[in-house]
């Protein structure tokens, strides 16, 4: 099974297959053929599984950045991403570390702030899937196990990672989304935004 994997000039972390989302425009089998990749896992990797095979690899390239990003949602194994990413910071300091995310960190970890421990860890850059403008269209795209509060506690999310100085930027996949309203709602939230390609091929 492919728990990191080498895409354009980046290495990603395959941790998990479990998200907390089911959104309309993802498609598992559409997502391996396009980064060339078998990416179902058989089984949750440990950290040091991950950090040896990221080592190999790191002996063999240099990536312009490493990210947690695979099938599913990272930051279900939490104590796992810290982990790695303090290992990481001590032997590459130099290589910059992001995270993609479905953003709803502040509703599996409600007594934790995860955006502050994953500063502290040395993440450089959280990406947030936001793809939405609101509750009602989030609610129809992405599907969230934890219904109508997801949205709002998404963006909560998002301001609390941009308050605690990591690099945040918000993405949209481009699934019918009017772009200069997505990019004017980043400006209005003071982050990056990021319009993703609706891969169907």
């Amino acid at each position: 099974m492919t728990i990191v994997y080498k895409f354009k000039n980046n290495l990603y972390i395959n941790l998990t297959n479990r998200c907390t989302n089911r959104c309309i425009f993802c498609n598992q089998k559409i997502l391996e053929k396009y980064v060339s990749t078998k990416l179902f896992l058989e089984r949750e990797p440990s950290a040091e599984e991950v950090l040896n095979e990221l080592l190999l690899k790191l002996k063999q390239t240099q990536p312009n950045e490493i990210v947690f990003c695979g099938f599913g949602e990272p930051l279900l194994r939490l104590p796992e991403v810290m982990k790695i990413l303090k290992e990481l910071k001590k032997i590459y300091p130099g290589i910059p570390t992001r995270l993609n995310t479905n953003g709803q960190a502040m509703i599996y970890y409600p007594k934790r702030n995860v955006a502050s421990g994953l500063k502290k860890a040395g993440l450089n850059k959280i990406s947030i899937s936001v793809n939405a403008l609101n509750a009602n269209e989030y609610l129809k795209l992405c599907r969230p196990r934890f219904g109508k509060i997801t949205f709002n506690m998404v963006i909560r999310f998002v301001k609390t990672c941009k308050n605690e100085g990591l690099f945040t930027q918000i993405s949209f996949v481009d699934y019918g989304i009017n772009k200069e309203k997505c990019k004017k709602f980043a400006e209005k939230l003071g982050v990056e935004v990021l319009l993703r390609n609706y891969i169907h091929l």
